[in-house]
């Protein structure tokens, strides 16, 4: 997904991005097929995202470990 379909897509799902979980139920409860779908359906490839938040998450990770730190906990 291009830069520019990102941002289209973040401005266009920003007020549903920001409603409370009471209402969708919280992440944990979405489903993997759900979720690529809705990907999907927002014109996103879920393998793309997929591939795209590994790359940013390995990039941290060697952030870290080039300073010498410990990589967060998750919380």
């Amino acid at each position: 997904m291009s830069e520019q379909k990102e941002r289209i897509f973040f401005r266009k799902t920003r007020g549903w991005l920001n409603c409370p979980d009471s209402l969708y139920g919280s992440p944990s409860e979405l489903e993997s097929r759900e979720a690529r779908e809705l990907l999907r359906r927002a014109g996103m490839d879920p393998e793309d995202v997929k591939a795209r938040l590994y790359r940013r998450f390995d990039a941290l990770a060697k952030e870290y470990a080039a300073a010498g730190r410990p990589v967060p906990a998750l919380t």
